[in-house]
């Protein structure tokens, strides 16, 4: 516990311990009060405090406005801003996520419900309500915030705007949140240094957040987060094509039976007792879906059943094509150790095939390449 405690350059910031959304809510808040005019004067925080409110509404930029009011936990919003621009309020909601993501439509409802509160009120001046989703971990999909029409704000974003900043002013909260923040954007960036199995969880997602850019250029598509098991569990991207490319069909005695080809890089976490330590191990693997019908456990017959289809023979007649003919499968993929038996089911399997950020990537591409003709020929 101390030799850690010593290591820790940052172990007297108060954000090493305050690492709850409630408490990134609170300094929002404090950040924004700062654009009060009747703020305390500090004119590094009293100038980054509407640079940020112009960061949130792209409108305020090079007009004259007004903080008028901060509140947390409003109506379920973890903070509401109110301002005055030229005769208009705003009301400003800032959805603040740090590891977690939004849930249940609730960006959505959260406009609605405000709109509707206020849309009897002060109707000479007029009421705009907008969003902000400022997110300082990582997340795959936006898409459910650009639906809800929110300004997405990173953590990037955030630190850039910060930085000139924490150079004026003595103020040790702004400092320390710069300090935390920054620290963490660092160990992001060491993937691009270290060797992959040096990585930590943020090299890994800071790895998965660049390629996922990259890849999706193509007519790739990419996901990637935390997936969960007995073993340990492990750090996933999930790369297949685009516009259902990805679909195959599998006849199951005379069923015919649809099915996604995919494939995931992964980086599982094994324990390593020796050492007392949590260590990653990188894999590819080539992943089947069968996407017919609701699954169900067929304990009987110790076998997993799909509305009448079984999901092993499907299975073994995908391992059959691709392992029955070299020239399908020419470089990567070796049969799993194991077999599923579920709707998710791995079909081949590469192990701690890249040392580096840039021999990973290089070697992605090739298993992408690789990928498409394995698709292509299993269709015929």
């Amino acid at each position: 516990m101390y030799e850690n405690f010593a290591k820790n350059e940052l172990k007297n910031n108060l954000f090493e311990y305050a690492t709850s959304e409630l408490s990134q809510d609170a300094f929002i808040c404090w950040l924004a009060s700062y654009a009060h005019e009747e703020a305390e004067k500090d004119e590094a925080l009293n100038e980054c405090a509407k640079k940020m409110l112009e960061m949130f509404v792209k409108e305020f930029e090079g007009k004259n406005f007004k903080l008028l009011n901060v509140e947390r936990q409003v109506d379920n919003v973890d903070v509401l801003l109110t301002v005055d621009c030229e005769g208009i309020i705003y009301k400003i909601i800032v959805e603040d996520k740090t590891y977690t993501s939004e849930h249940d439509n609730q960006l959505k409802k959260y406009k609605v419900d405000l709109e509707d509160k206020y849309k009897d009120k002060d109707k000479d001046k007029g009421i705009k309500v907008k969003g902000v989703y400022y997110k300082t971990g990582f997340q795959s999909d936006l898409s459910s915030v650009d639906e809800a029409e929110y300004q997405p704000i990173g953590r990037e974003e955030m630190l850039k705007l910060m930085q000139p900043y924490a150079k004026k002013t003595n103020n040790q909260i702004f400092i320390s949140y710069y300090n935390y923040w920054n620290s963490k954007q660092k160990l992001v960036e060491t993937f691009k240094t270290l060797p992959v199995v040096d990585w930590s969880w943020w090299a890994v997602y800071g790895f998965y957040d660049y390629l996922k850019e990259k890849l999706e250029k193509s007519d790739m598509v990419c996901w990637y987060g935390d997936v969960s098991n007995p073993a340990g569990g492990f750090e996933c991207l999930a790369i297949w094509l685009n516009n259902d490319q990805d679909k195959i069909i599998v006849k199951d005695t005379a069923k015919e039976v649809p099915c996604s080809v995919y494939f995931h890089l992964e980086f599982h976490r094994i324990y390593n007792a020796e050492r007392n330590i949590w260590e990653r191990r990188l894999q590819s693997s080539l992943k089947l879906q069968i996407c017919a019908g609701k699954e169900y456990k067929n304990y009987g017959k110790k076998e997993i059943v799909n509305d009448g289809i079984n999901i092993q023979n499907v299975r073994e007649k995908v391992l059959e094509k691709l392992y029955s003919n070299k020239n399908l499968n020419k470089h990567y993929f070796e049969k799993p150790k194991r077999n599923g038996n579920g709707r998710h089911i791995t079909v081949g399997v590469i192990e701690d095939f890249a040392e580096d950020a840039e021999s990973l990537e290089k070697k992605t591409y090739e298993i992408v390449k690789d990928y498409k003709e394995i698709l292509e020929k299993l269709k015929n």
